[in-house]
């Protein structure tokens, strides 16, 4: 027989898969599709070779383990108090809801508070995001990804009606 602890917390079986997933996503499609970092500074010098874009994704590799650790110890109370835990999967549309909000959150980094990064020796500019409210939507989404329970005993239960 399975203890109890590890039969209530079997999910983590795609939870953690799922949420690096997206921790290493986000920052690589962020770097790919906009010149951008996390850390707020140009890559287009740093990515001129091959060594230097395996560097950066080993990098956000890093960052992406470390990220998920946080939120991971951020979530325990979520999976060591009984009462939490089921209060939690009762209402397991807050997980998907809360992922929303974060997207919505970090695409809207974009286009609130954005600051522009002048580059005088080229004479062109960056338009950068807002760092904090990337983070944010960024953690959000993290948190809930991390810590989302597919409700399979409703789905059962809906299924045989």
């Amino acid at each position: 027989m399975i203890p109890q602890p590890i039969r209530r917390e079997w999910h983590a079986v795609y939870q953690i898969p799922a949420a690096m997933a997206v921790a290493f996503a986000v920052p690589a499609a962020v770097m790919l599709a906009e010149g951008w970092g996390f850390f707020g500074w140009a890559w287009d010098e740093m990515l001129s070779s091959a060594l230097s874009w395996i560097s950066a994704l080993a990098h956000i590799g890093i960052m992406a383990v470390a990220v998920n650790i946080v939120i991971f110890a951020a979530g325990l109370p979520l999976r060591c108090f009984r009462r939490l835990n089921d209060s939690w999967r009762r209402h397991w549309w807050l997980a998907p809801a809360g992922a929303a909000v974060g997207i919505a959150v970090f695409v809207s980094a974009y286009f609130a508070g954005t600051g522009e990064l002048y580059v005088d020796c080229d004479g062109y500019s960056y338009t950068t995001p807002n760092p904090v409210t990337a983070w944010l939507g960024f953690l959000l989404t993290e948190f809930c990804t991390m810590h989302f329970y597919i409700p399979f005993e409703t789905i059962i239960r809906l299924c045989r009606r």
